[in-house]
C-alpha cells in the first residue's frame, strides 16, 4: 500500500516583499559592517605600531571586532540573498 504524495501548496512571498526585506538587512548590515571595520583598523594600529599594554589592547580589539563583523557580513549575504529571491532565480 503506497502512500500517496501530496503536491506542496506553500505560498510564495511576493517580489515586492522580498525587496523590502533585502532593504531591511542591507541597511544595519552596512552599519555593523562599517563599526566592525573601524574597530579592526585601530586594533591592527595598535598591534603593530606600538609595544606594552597597548599591544594587548590591539589584539583585544581585533577580538572583539570579529564577532560585530561576521553580524555585519551575515546580513549583508542575507540581504543578498533575498534581492536574489525576488528576481526569481535559480539559486544553483
Amino acid at each position: 500500500m503506497a502512500l500517496q504524495q501530496r503536491e506542496r501548496t506553500d505560498p510564495q512571498p511576493s517580489d515586492l516583499e522580498l525587496r523590502r526585506t533585502g532593504r531591511k538587512l542591507a541597511a544595519p548590515g552596512a552599519r555593523f559592517t562599517g563599526i566592525g571595520l573601524i574597530v579592526l583598523i585601530a586594533g591592527l594600529l595598535l598591534l603593530f605600531l606600538t609595544t606594552g599594554w597597548a599591544w594587548v589592547l590591539g589584539i583585544v580589539l581585533i577580538a572583539l571586532s570579529a564577532p560585530i563583523l561576521g553580524v555585519g557580513v551575515s546580513l549583508l549575504m542575507g540581504s543578498g540573498v533575498a534581492g536574489w529571491a525576488a528576481r526569481r532565480r535559480p539559486f544553483a
